[in-house]
């Protein structure tokens, strides 16, 4: 027996007739068919089978089945077929050719070779790997379905019951089996009518997703429900929500509750996230919940530099678990609070932190008052040292004056005579000083009359259009009616004439300088926030600058005496604790508002006399008389002052006794009642002070003449020195004409 390519051109050579009737027969089977010989090699092939491996009978006749001469033949193909045909008996299996389609081959052995037959199983099995795909996805999804924690069941057009989980199942308490196919109004007929038939066919006749909370009696049980449509009906997730129902109601009772108390309080994660703001943290800072929840509370209630005090607490209650203490915090309307603030860490049961709960009272109306409280200890300590030290100012300059002006009395000379004069005026000044200083320390009470403020501004305005620079614009606005205050004129002159002075020294470069005189009613609540301010009605005068303003450090000291911002030899630090001791004289209060580079503004409240009376100040001045040799009782207890008093008084006609205090006083008018024409004594002395000794003096002699010498002339010593008797003071320190007026009338 020849080679199987001898026999195929054997038969090429005599067989093409049958080639043709033997390809037509082949070409027509439904299935591709391979002719191999006993050792595997190609005889023949339709073209079913050309067509699967790619491959022609040309391209195979003679060679083995084999990947090396058929590519699409894949590798286990060719290792099956290596496996099959020398079994020498019918095999099939499906393989896969190198193009990724799939082949049902079968091999049945012949008498001198092998039938191979093929069959394009590709689609086949894609549709049944889609099958078995789509199966394992729907068993997937059923157990997911089932093991999820939400209830989930779907409905058809019909609204029966197609799809339901065991977490449905549990929550209907009803089986799937009783349920599928039932529609849902048969199997829950308390459904129609309410919010979940409303929301189930509007899912499914608009095509939108809905969702809802319900409570539904015959499960006695809060749903969170959403319905979604899909292309049959709808699908529907539902949860019981009952114990977060009974959370949320007790967490709106406990929040009613945190709403009545005043308190602002307010919970934020540690992230300073507000999470929670009560009605008492609206009233505080101005504040809705809805606007402050979400927001960051160190950029909300806090500037830059409390910012930082923030960080600080906040690491504290951490560390700590809770702090305490008092911040500064903002308002909506910018304000500045101060806050007595207490927070505590919140915790996870665990023990890790969760939130900061934060209680804070507002103290800023206590600290006001308490500020108020403590300025009013400071400024009067300092007004009692202020009397001090002008009482002994008093005593080193009256010599000074009497003695520069008798000698200048005296002096021919016209250079030494000019001097003095110099002298004379340099002291004159320095009591002016100290008569400032005397205004603050409780200075001289001058005559109270009925004053309407208008006409002092008026005096004042004159006086500004003169002597201000050009570059300053002076406005003044006076009520129509004005109402008059109890005072002294000149010293509401003074008063005005000082803040002027001050607001013109705070616009060196120009400005605007406002006048104003307003009436104003004082009620009770602002009485109890103002510790000087007394209910009803008031004239209020107010100045106010486009200047420099002043910063909080500065304000809390304006009005201590000798406290001044200006340049040495520019200011005496007097003016503005002169005009706080004339506004409490006239029983008033001051006010003052400035923020660096926006200017000052005051604000002095003067009680109203709302009966009017006629504001009448008539000076008399009588014509200076020499004495007539009188005897004169000066008591004091500086030497100088003695000294001077004598000189002046005897080269003017008097007689002069001394005595060094209130003691030796009392026994030389006892030894010299008669001579003794009236006493000159000082109201402030140690060993027996003025009072004492007026009081001695009026048990010996009821009709003694006395004249009291004292600075500190708004004292609690003078004035029961006038509930004594005494009727006349001369103020220290005193020219030799203020002295010897005085004396000339109280002898009168």
């Amino acid at each position: 027996m020849g080679g199987p390519r001898e026999a195929s051109e054997a038969e090429a050579e005599r067989g093409t007739p049958r080639r043709n009737w033997l390809g037509v027969l082949l070409d027509g089977l439904e299935e591709g068919l391979l002719l191999l010989s006993a050792d595997g090699a190609v005889v023949e092939l339709n073209a079913r089978a050309e067509r699967m491996l790619d491959a022609t009978l040309s391209d195979l006749i003679g060679r083995r089945l084999a990947s090396s001469h058929v590519p699409r033949l894949s590798p286990e193909m060719d290792a099956w077929f290596t496996r099959v045909l020398p079994c020498q008996r019918e095999v099939s299996e499906t393989l896969p050719l190198s193009n990724g389609e799939w082949l049902r081959v079968r091999v049945s052995p012949a008498e001198d070779g092998f039938a191979v037959f093929l069959v394009d199983v590709t689609e086949s099995r894609h549709s049944a790997r889609r099958e078995q795909e789509a199966a394992r996805i729907a068993d997937e999804l059923r157990r997911r379905l089932d093991r999820m924690g939400e209830a989930f069941y779907t409905l058809d057009g019909g609204w029966k019951f197609v799809y339901i989980n065991e977490e449905a199942s549990r929550l209907m308490r009803a089986s799937p089996q009783q349920l599928l196919g039932t529609t849902v109004w048969k199997a829950f007929p308390d459904t129609l009518g309410t919010v979940i038939e409303r929301e189930f066919r509007r899912a499914r006749e608009e095509r939108v997703a809905t969702a809802f909370d319900i409570y539904f009696p015959p499960l006695e049980a809060w749903f969170e429900t959403r319905a979604s449509p899909t292309p049959d009906g709808i699908a529907v997730h539902f949860r019981d929500i009952s114990q977060r129902k009974v959370a949320e109601q007790r967490l709106r009772d406990q929040a009613m509750l945190l709403d009545q108390a005043q308190d602002a309080i307010l919970v934020r994660d540690l992230n300073h996230c507000i999470a929670y703001w009560n009605k008492g943290a609206t009233r505080c800072y101005g504040w809705t919940a809805d606007e402050a929840v979400g927001q960051d509370a160190r950029k909300l209630l806090y500037d830059e530099l409390g910012q930082e005090f923030f960080e600080e607490a906040a690491a504290q209650v951490l560390s700590n678990g809770e702090w305490r203490g008092e911040v500064r915090q903002r308002t909506r309307d910018g304000r500045t609070l101060v806050v007595d603030a207490r927070w505590s860490l919140l915790r996870h049961e665990d023990g890790t932190p969760r939130s900061v709960l934060c209680i804070n009272t507002d103290v800023t109306e206590k600290k006001n008052l308490e500020k108020q409280f403590l300025r009013a200890q400071r400024l009067e300590s300092l007004g009692t040292l202020a009397g001090g030290i002008a009482h002994d100012l008093n005593n080193v300059l009256a010599p000074i004056v009497m003695t520069a002006s008798a000698l200048r009395a005296d002096e021919e000379d016209p250079e030494r005579a000019e001097d003095l004069l110099l002298l004379v005026r340099s002291a004159e000044r320095g009591a002016d000083m100290v008569k400032q200083l005397l205004s603050f320390a409780r200075g001289a009470d001058g005559q109270r009359v009925p004053v309407e403020l208008k006409h002092v501004v008026m005096d004042v305005q004159q006086m500004l259009r003169d002597t201000f620079p050009k570059n300053l614009t002076l406005q003044v606005h006076v009520a129509a009616k004005p109402w008059t205050v109890q005072g002294d004129r000149t010293q509401l002159n003074q008063l005005l004439t000082n803040l002027c002075v001050n607001a013109r020294d705070a616009m060196p470069q120009g400005g605007t300088l406002t006048i104003a005189i307003e009436h104003v009613h004082l009620d009770d609540a602002y009485s109890e926030m103002n510790l000087e301010a007394k209910p009803g009605p008031y004239v209020l005068l107010r100045v106010e600058d486009t200047g420099t303003g002043m910063p909080p450090d500065v304000l809390e000291h304006i009005f201590e005496p000798f406290f001044t911002t200006k340049e040495v030899g520019k200011g005496t630090g007097l003016g503005l604790s002169t005009v706080h001791a004339l506004v409490r004289q006239h029983n008033g209060f001051i006010h003052v508002y400035s923020e660096q580079g926006k200017g000052t503004r005051f604000k002095v409240y003067l009680p109203a006399m709302l009966s009017r009376g006629d504001a009448a100040a008539a000076h008399t001045h009588e014509e200076l008389e020499r004495g007539n040799g009188e005897m004169i009782l000066v008591v004091d207890d500086e030497a100088p002052i003695r000294a001077v008093a004598r000189r002046t008084l005897e080269r003017h006609g008097y007689r002069v006794m001394l005595a060094a205090n209130g003691a030796e006083a009392v026994a030389l008018y006892a030894q010299h009642r008669k001579e003794i024409a009236l006493v000159l004594t000082d109201m402030t002395m140690p060993v027996m002070d003025g009072l004492a000794t007026i009081l001695a003096l009026r048990s010996i002699d009821p009709e003694v003449r006395i004249v009291g010498s004292s600075g500190l002339t708004a004292n609690g010593n003078v004035a029961r020195a006038v509930d004594a008797g005494v009727r006349h003071f001369v103020p220290k320190p005193y020219t030799a004409d203020v002295m010897l007026k005085v004396l000339r009338k109280a002898l009168t």
